[in-house]
């Protein structure tokens, strides 16, 4: 999935009036992903957290997947379809659904991502009660592959207790060959201002 690319938006749902706007955007970038993304939709719509848009940008998915979608946007105002043109990447999915959120808070899951069930409610609970602009959870790996050990993300002190995280130690924790863990493959709730406010986005190179 790791393609270069930028093709165009050429499909968009209408954008959230301002008396709408949720406190979170869930941003879900998909392709090709028939087989997981109605769990993965559900999961976010059946969240405790209500006041929530889940966006949905498929990268030129050649199955199904856009009738899913579509599907779970005509049963749920919350959710919204995004069609690219030539596929992007993920990277490129993932900086148009950011583009066009409007909660004060955001977050990206994946098309074969289950959430648990408080998770958003509970980030978002301790990020505003800490007043940090990023709060991030553990992970559980699965697969469907038979002979894969389910395991979580975080080990040592990480898996014991909630700490701060410098940038120091999220670099340290942050190398996938060097280390046990990788705090780049978690999935952080972030504050929408400071993304734009520092113009932060995902490279669409890598």
């Amino acid at each position: 999935m790791d393609q270069e690319g930028s093709g165009a938006v050429v499909s968009l749902a209408p954008a959230l009036s301002r008396e709408d706007q949720p406190r979170v955007s869930v941003i879900m970038a998909n392709y090709n992903g028939y087989a997981f993304i109605a769990r993965a939709i559900r999961s976010v719509l059946g969240q405790t957290l209500r006041d929530l848009e889940l966006i949905v940008v498929d990268d030129g998915s050649s199955d199904a997947s856009c009738s899913i979608i579509q599907r779970a946007a005509d049963q749920d105002h919350r959710v919204r379809l995004v069609t690219t043109g030539p596929r992007g990447g993920p990277a490129s999915a993932r900086n148009r659904g950011l583009a066009i959120a409007s909660g004060e808070w955001s977050c990206v899951v994946d098309s074969d991502d289950l959430l648990a069930r408080s998770r958003i409610e509970v980030l978002l609970s301790q990020a505003e009660a800490d007043g940090c602009d990023i709060a991030v959870d553990d992970v559980l790996v699965f697969s469907t592959t038979a002979d894969f050990t389910p395991r979580t993300l975080f080990v040592d002190d990480f898996a014991r207790h909630p700490q701060w995280i410098d940038l120091a130690t999220y670099t340290r924790w942050n190398q996938v060959s060097k280390s046990r863990m990788s705090l780049g493959l978690s999935k952080p709730i972030i504050r929408r201002s400071a993304l734009t406010r520092h113009a932060v986005a995902y490279h669409e190179t890598l």
